[in-house]
């Protein structure tokens, strides 16, 4: 049984490493009449303060992360290398993807 009780449509999502996809179920009448599978990548990135990034998705869906508690506790080196603000502001959004050169 799916049930939607955050937002319309009930959607599934499915992911593998990088890739993630979602699946709606268009519902009239108690009968599903459509199904939509789409790829879930980002759209847009924007550096907001003290190690947060703004995120918006090629599915509405918008969430802000806060790196900072990951970068501060981690003791690898590739990571803690971003503890330099300057360098971690230098990420991109590569196919969807954010890409900071990080290897996690």
């Amino acid at each position: 049984m799916f049930y939607s009780n955050e937002h319309e449509p009930i959607h599934v999502h499915g992911k593998f490493q990088a890739l993630e996809s979602k699946v709606e179920f268009i519902i009239e009448d108690g009968k599903i009449i459509e199904i939509k599978i789409s790829d879930v990548k980002g759209k847009k990135a924007n550096y907001i303060n003290d190690y947060k990034i703004h995120f918006e998705f090629n599915d509405g869906v918008e969430t802000t992360v806060d790196f900072k508690p990951f970068i501060f506790s981690s003791a690898h080196p590739d990571i803690k290398k971003y503890q330099d603000q300057k360098l971690f502001q230098k990420f991109n959004l590569d196919y969807g993807e954010i890409d900071m050169l990080m290897t996690l």
